[in-house]
Protein backbone atom coordinates (compact mmCIF):
# COMPACT_ATOMS: atom_id res chain seq x y z
CA UNK A 1 0.00 0.00 0.00
CA UNK A 2 2.46 2.38 0.92
CA UNK A 3 4.67 1.41 -2.75
CA UNK A 4 1.23 2.40 -4.23
CA UNK A 5 0.87 5.26 -2.72
CA UNK A 6 4.78 6.91 -3.50
CA UNK A 7 3.86 5.63 -6.73
CA UNK A 8 0.92 7.69 -7.22
CA UNK A 9 2.50 10.73 -5.65
CA UNK A 10 5.59 10.76 -7.86
CA UNK A 11 3.29 9.94 -11.07
CA UNK A 12 0.45 12.57 -10.51
CA UNK A 13 2.64 15.19 -8.50
CA UNK A 14 6.07 14.25 -9.06
CA UNK A 15 7.24 14.45 -5.57
CA UNK A 16 10.46 12.92 -4.21
CA UNK A 17 11.22 11.23 -1.05
CA UNK A 18 11.83 14.89 0.58
CA UNK A 19 9.02 16.57 -1.23
CA UNK A 20 6.90 13.61 0.37
CA UNK A 21 8.39 13.66 3.37
CA UNK A 22 7.43 17.66 4.18
CA UNK A 23 3.79 17.12 2.96
CA UNK A 24 3.70 14.25 5.51
CA UNK A 25 5.28 15.43 8.97
CA UNK A 26 2.98 19.33 7.59
CA UNK A 27 0.18 17.25 7.70
CA UNK A 28 0.94 15.38 11.39
CA UNK A 29 1.63 18.97 12.53
CA UNK A 30 -1.67 20.30 11.38
CA UNK A 31 -3.35 17.28 13.27
CA UNK A 32 -1.15 17.43 16.40
CA UNK A 33 -2.23 21.93 16.55
CA UNK A 34 -5.56 20.66 16.28
CA UNK A 35 -5.89 17.88 18.63
CA UNK A 36 -3.59 20.24 21.42
CA UNK A 37 -4.40 23.37 22.46
CA UNK A 38 -0.14 24.31 21.19
CA UNK A 39 -0.38 26.73 18.14
CA UNK A 40 0.90 25.50 14.86
CA UNK A 41 3.59 27.80 14.81
CA UNK A 42 5.02 26.74 18.37
CA UNK A 43 5.13 23.25 16.42
CA UNK A 44 7.02 24.89 13.51
CA UNK A 45 9.63 26.62 15.54
CA UNK A 46 10.16 23.35 17.14
CA UNK A 47 10.76 21.63 14.76
CA UNK A 48 12.89 24.34 12.70
CA UNK A 49 14.72 23.99 16.20
CA UNK A 50 15.20 20.45 15.65
CA UNK A 51 16.27 20.95 11.94
CA UNK A 52 18.73 23.64 12.75
CA UNK A 53 20.36 21.07 15.42
CA UNK A 54 20.84 18.43 13.24
CA UNK A 55 22.17 20.95 10.47
CA UNK A 56 25.03 21.56 13.34
CA UNK A 57 25.52 17.95 13.80
CA UNK A 58 26.17 17.36 10.36
CA UNK A 59 28.25 20.29 9.96
CA UNK A 60 30.43 19.41 12.96
CA UNK A 61 31.32 15.62 10.85
CA UNK A 62 31.51 17.06 7.38
CA UNK A 63 34.66 19.33 9.30
CA UNK A 64 36.26 16.00 10.54
CA UNK A 65 35.11 13.31 7.99
CA UNK A 66 37.82 13.43 5.70
CA UNK A 67 40.77 14.20 7.88
CA UNK A 68 43.26 11.03 7.73
CA UNK A 69 43.65 10.52 11.61
CA UNK A 70 39.31 10.65 11.82
CA UNK A 71 39.19 8.25 8.87
CA UNK A 72 42.29 5.88 10.89
CA UNK A 73 40.46 5.84 13.86
CA UNK A 74 37.05 4.87 12.63
CA UNK A 75 37.98 2.17 9.92
CA UNK A 76 40.59 -0.03 11.07
CA UNK A 77 41.48 -1.84 7.91
CA UNK A 78 43.19 -0.12 5.68
CA UNK A 79 40.65 -1.54 2.81
CA UNK A 80 37.54 0.46 4.65
CA UNK A 81 39.41 3.38 4.58
CA UNK A 82 40.57 3.82 0.90
CA UNK A 83 36.53 2.62 -0.17
CA UNK A 84 35.79 5.77 2.40
CA UNK A 85 37.75 8.15 0.28
CA UNK A 86 36.97 6.59 -3.03
CA UNK A 87 33.33 6.26 -1.87
CA UNK A 88 33.64 9.99 -1.46
CA UNK A 89 35.24 10.63 -4.88
CA UNK A 90 32.69 8.86 -7.32
CA UNK A 91 30.52 11.80 -5.73
CA UNK A 92 33.08 14.85 -6.31
CA UNK A 93 33.75 13.17 -9.70
CA UNK A 94 29.70 13.59 -10.39
CA UNK A 95 29.62 17.45 -9.19
CA UNK A 96 32.13 18.36 -11.05
CA UNK A 97 30.44 16.92 -14.18
CA UNK A 98 32.89 13.82 -14.98
CA UNK A 99 30.21 10.50 -15.00
CA UNK A 100 31.50 7.66 -16.84
CA UNK A 101 30.22 7.35 -20.44
CA UNK A 102 28.91 4.30 -22.11
CA UNK A 103 31.37 1.60 -22.88
CA UNK A 104 33.99 3.76 -21.31
CA UNK A 105 36.74 1.49 -19.54
CA UNK A 106 37.64 2.34 -16.01
CA UNK A 107 40.95 3.32 -17.44
CA UNK A 108 39.60 5.16 -20.13
CA UNK A 109 37.51 7.42 -17.75
CA UNK A 110 40.19 7.72 -15.33
CA UNK A 111 42.65 9.07 -18.00
CA UNK A 112 40.17 11.76 -19.11
CA UNK A 113 39.46 12.81 -15.33
CA UNK A 114 42.93 12.81 -15.40
CA UNK A 115 43.38 15.49 -18.57
CA UNK A 116 40.28 17.43 -16.86
CA UNK A 117 40.83 17.53 -13.30
CA UNK A 118 44.80 17.82 -13.46
CA UNK A 119 45.88 15.62 -11.87
CA UNK A 120 49.45 13.80 -11.97
CA UNK A 121 49.57 11.10 -15.23
CA UNK A 122 48.11 7.64 -13.64
CA UNK A 123 47.26 8.82 -10.47
CA UNK A 124 43.54 7.93 -11.03
CA UNK A 125 44.19 5.34 -12.95
CA UNK A 126 46.40 3.72 -9.74
CA UNK A 127 42.99 4.46 -7.82
CA UNK A 128 41.01 2.88 -9.88
CA UNK A 129 43.26 0.02 -9.69
CA UNK A 130 43.53 -0.10 -5.98
CA UNK A 131 39.77 0.34 -5.55
CA UNK A 132 39.71 -2.72 -8.48
CA UNK A 133 42.23 -5.15 -6.74
CA UNK A 134 40.49 -4.01 -3.18
CA UNK A 135 36.49 -4.84 -4.32
CA UNK A 136 36.54 -7.23 -6.90
CA UNK A 137 40.00 -9.56 -5.15
CA UNK A 138 39.69 -8.86 -1.69
CA UNK A 139 43.43 -7.47 -1.56
CA UNK A 140 43.93 -5.02 0.77
CA UNK A 141 45.80 -1.53 0.11
CA UNK A 142 48.55 -0.81 1.38
CA UNK A 143 49.09 2.20 3.70
CA UNK A 144 51.11 3.83 0.94
CA UNK A 145 48.08 2.89 -1.60
CA UNK A 146 45.63 4.61 1.27
CA UNK A 147 47.98 7.59 0.79
CA UNK A 148 47.44 7.64 -2.44
CA UNK A 149 44.01 7.89 -2.73
CA UNK A 150 43.59 10.13 0.09
CA UNK A 151 46.05 12.48 -1.66
CA UNK A 152 43.61 11.81 -4.96
CA UNK A 153 40.64 12.82 -2.62
CA UNK A 154 42.11 15.68 -1.30
CA UNK A 155 43.02 17.46 -5.04
CA UNK A 156 39.23 16.53 -6.02
CA UNK A 157 38.25 18.66 -2.87
CA UNK A 158 40.44 21.66 -4.15
CA UNK A 159 39.18 21.46 -7.35
CA UNK A 160 35.47 21.37 -6.19
CA UNK A 161 36.32 24.19 -3.89
CA UNK A 162 37.77 26.22 -6.95
CA UNK A 163 34.62 25.12 -9.62
CA UNK A 164 32.14 26.48 -7.14
CA UNK A 165 31.10 29.53 -5.33
CA UNK A 166 31.14 29.67 -1.20
CA UNK A 167 27.53 29.39 -0.97
CA UNK A 168 26.71 26.35 -2.99
CA UNK A 169 29.72 24.73 -1.99
CA UNK A 170 28.92 25.18 1.45
CA UNK A 171 25.54 23.63 0.87
CA UNK A 172 26.51 20.32 -1.30
CA UNK A 173 29.77 19.68 0.47
CA UNK A 174 29.18 20.49 3.76
CA UNK A 175 25.39 20.09 4.62
CA UNK A 176 24.45 17.60 1.94
CA UNK A 177 27.53 15.54 2.24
Amino acid sequence: MREKFRQFMVGRYGTDGLNQFLSISSIVMLLISLLTRISLFTWLGLVLLVLGLLALKRLRYSETAWQPDVVRQRFKSFGEQADHYYTDMIRQLKLLHYVPQTRETMKQFAARVEQGVGLEPDAMRQVFDIMMRWRYGQIEPTEEEVALVETAHEHLEKKLYDEYNAVVYFIRRRLLL
